[in-house]
């Protein structure tokens, strides 16, 4: 028998007769062909799952054997496989900190309110490190369950199964019909007063009709349900319904059914707020179903139904897969990797597992931890952008609580863990390194980066025909496809108002003119030839003045000539709907096919304008029409400053770009935040690039370590959604 079996804290338990406490109910499961054994007791709703070789000793523990002589009676049994002294140990203390073990001697009432001190104490922890989740017991209602069963028993059967089809199928195609609609302005109409006032009518109601929805399945499978209360779920109060007795149902088809079937109930009830919604008038019932809508579907996505918290849809996940506990075990799994491999800890046991889990146990704890602080972020992020102080607060208290305080725990077991007795120069070591290594690697180590644009192919700015002044389009002098010459007409532009300035200016200068010919006779006729002088000097500076207005009014007049700036081919999209339009100064109405390489006009964020500016060792553009080829791009010109304007509505969330336009803007694209612009030149050889065809732009910057970039990016993100 291996060195692992024995425990230098055996004397303490080996002489005690242990017998479990006689309301437990046992129940076996096969789990992926293996048979798993379950002690459940009714009182406190607790669940204790034993593998086949610990519960060879408990079902055993029946007040006349020793605890060494259950753990001989193990060993003969099944040798190897047979639970270590230490194991034993741990199983006897869950066992009787859970109240599971009875005795014919008078209880230890020291011991007893010391435990339910601890118990206590460990409530309000689990309620300090989870703020978002806070839980009290207040109501048992097994009693009514029991007496209401009847009247709602139907609507867990078959019948009821029916009536939900028929009610979200139709409603998820309306959803998607309606989408636009429904995601338009979202974050916006969530955060208003209204909304949130909506809400907090709402949700309590959702909420309990989801947990007696656990409540019913369950007691209608011959659970028992004894605890309810209220739970603080990012502070908003809601119901709970502790239905964990459903763990000890031998089907995992029960299982699943008690453990999905509040999500099964939320989206009921958005799918017929959806209907309402769609039904009626804007209003209070519509505000109404629209909050019903959106917590019944947007919490199920991101929380109940979401496997990687340990709300609904994790247990579900653990009944389909048949991994039981899988959150519980996967951290045991990945500590013992630590303590075997990396510290060296020849004596950690594998935990139990059988074939096919092991892919389960090595992704589900990291996959968990990402995701949830990733949702922790999200959350405060979203209501830091109107209550800046509380998303600061979820935001800190979360990363404290599922990220510091986890490691420091770790710390505190390097520096004083029982198991580490005599063995702490490898852990510490490693540990060491580990951490060098990681700070090496994301503050010392350069790293690529990059920064990704979309754009636009652009005719060269000689290439392009854009009027020159507001008009009305009198007449089309050139053709699509029609081959023109430098200077010739292409669109005649009129403007009344242009003209009469032309011809007020006309008159002015005409009539300075002639006072200027009088004064300059007056010069050589008059007896005060001082006068006379000052008197022309006045009439040639108010003459110099009206011939300036003249000119620019010609110019202005010219203006109106859309003439093509360079020999080429005229490209005009609208044509036919230009005679009679209005364009407005500077509008773009066409460009001219040249032999010249192809511009890109890229537009870049804020976020990334300081990396681009600074000067990136290449570019690297994809033409939407040639993903498969990339071809390299130089920098030419920038538009001088940053403002809101976007060359072409190809480049909006709504088309498939990457930029967030202004709705109000109806005339011309406007960016919600400042955008910076850049003309790149392609290769001469880039010769089948159509103007106005999406581009996609890799600026390859300098090498930074990943720690400043990820830094970078989330200050960023912290500085452009968090606001005073």
């Amino acid at each position: 028998m291996g060195q692992e079996f024995q425990s230098a804290h055996w004397y303490r338990v080996s002489a005690v007769r242990p017998r479990l406490a006689p309301e437990l109910r046992a129940q076996r499961q096969t789990i992926r062909g293996t048979a798993w054994y379950v002690l459940f007791d009714p009182l406190n709703q607790r669940t204790h799952r034993l593998t086949p070789e610990a519960w060879f000793v408990v079902s055993r523990m029946d007040g006349r054997h020793t605890v060494e002589q259950l753990w001989q009676a193990a060993v003969d049994a099944l040798g190897e496989k047979a639970p270590p002294q230490d194991e034993l140990i741990q199983l006897l203390s869950q066992l009787h900190e859970a109240d599971a073990l009875a005795s014919d001697a008078m209880p230890d009432m020291d011991d007893q309110l010391r435990r339910r001190d601890r118990q206590r104490r460990q409530q309000w922890l689990r309620n300090l490190k989870n703020p978002m989740a806070l839980r009290f017991r207040l109501w048992d209602p097994d009693s009514f369950l029991t007496r209401t069963l009847p009247a709602v028993a139907w609507l867990l059967g078959p019948v009821g199964a029916l009536l939900w089809l028929a009610v979200v199928l139709p409603a998820g195609v309306l959803a998607w019909q309606n989408w636009g609609e429904i995601a338009g302005n979202a974050s916006d109409a969530l955060l208003s007063a209204t909304s949130l006032l909506t809400m907090a009518v709402v949700y309590p109601g959702v909420k309990f009709i989801h947990e007696m929805s656990h409540a019913y399945a369950a007691r209608r499978h011959g659970a028992e349900v004894h605890d309810m209360g209220l739970m603080f779920l990012v502070f908003a109060p809601v119901p709970y319904v502790d239905a964990s007795g459903s763990a000890a149902f031998p089907r995992r088809s029960q299982r699943a059914l008690v453990a999905g079937i509040g999500m099964l109930a939320e989206l009921f009830l958005a799918a017929l707020a959806l209907w309402v919604w769609l039904a009626v008038e804007p209003g209070l019932v519509r505000s109404l179903a629209f909050s019903t809508m959106v917590l019944g579907g947007l919490s199920t996505l991101l929380f109940n139904g979401n496997p990687l918290l340990r709300f609904d849809g994790y247990f579900v996940l653990c009944d389909a897969i048949e991994v039981p506990n899988l959150a519980q075990r996967s951290n045991a799994f990945w500590i013992w990797l630590i303590k075997r491999h990396a510290f060296g800890l020849e004596q950690s046991r594998q935990p139990e597992m059988v074939a096919g889990e092991g892919k389960w146990l090595a992704a589900y704890a990291p996959l968990s931890l990402a995701y949830r602080l990733s949702i922790t972020l999200g959350i405060a992020i979203f209501l830091g952008q109107e209550y800046l102080y509380l998303g600061l607060a979820i935001g800190i208290w979360g990363m404290l609580t599922q990220f510091v305080w986890p490691l420091l725990k770790g710390l505190r077991w390097l520096w004083a863990g029982t198991d580490l007795v005599g063995r702490r120069l490898r852990p510490a070591v490693v540990t060491t390194v580990f951490v060098g290594l990681a700070a090496l690697g994301l503050l010392g180590i350069p790293a690529p980066r990059s920064s990704y644009a979309q754009g636009v192919v652009w005719p060269a700015e000689s290439a392009q025909l854009r009027a020159g002044e507001s008009g009305f389009v009198a007449a089309v002098r050139g053709a699509p496809g029609q081959a023109v010459g430098e200077g010739a007409l292409v669109l005649a532009l009129t403007n009344d108002q242009l003209e009469r300035d032309l011809e007020t200016a006309k008159a002015r200068e005409d009539q300075a003119r002639a006072r200027w010919q009088a004064a300059l006779a007056a010069t050589r006729t008059r007896v005060d030839a001082a006068g006379a002088r000052v008197e022309l000097a006045v009439a040639t500076a108010a003459l110099h003045q009206a011939e300036d207005e003249h000119q620019h009014a010609l110019r202005k007049q010219a203006g109106l000539r859309v003439v093509a700036q360079r020999d080429g081919v005229l490209a005009l999209p609208l044509a036919a709907d230009l005679p009679g339009r209005w364009l407005r100064k500077g509008e773009n109405v066409g460009h001219l096919r040249t032999d010249d390489a192809p511009t890109v006009r890229v537009v870049v964020t804020q976020d990334d304008i300081d990396g681009v500016r600074a000067g990136p060792e290449r570019i690297q553009v994809r033409l939407a029409g040639d993903l498969g080829q990339t071809v390299p791009a130089q920098l030419v010109r920038e538009v001088p400053g940053g403002d809101n304007s976007l060359p072409s509505m190809a480049l909006a969330l709504e088309h498939g770009g990457t930029v967030a336009v202004d709705p109000r803007q109806s005339e011309e694209p406007r960016a919600l935040n400042r955008v910076f612009q850049f003309d790149l030149a392609l290769p001469q050889t880039v010769g089948a690039a159509r103007i106005g065809e999406r581009a996609h732009v890799r600026f390859v910057l300098d090498d930074e370590p990943l720690g400043l970039q990820g830094w970078r990016r989330l200050r960023q993100l912290l500085l452009s959604k968090l606001t005073l």
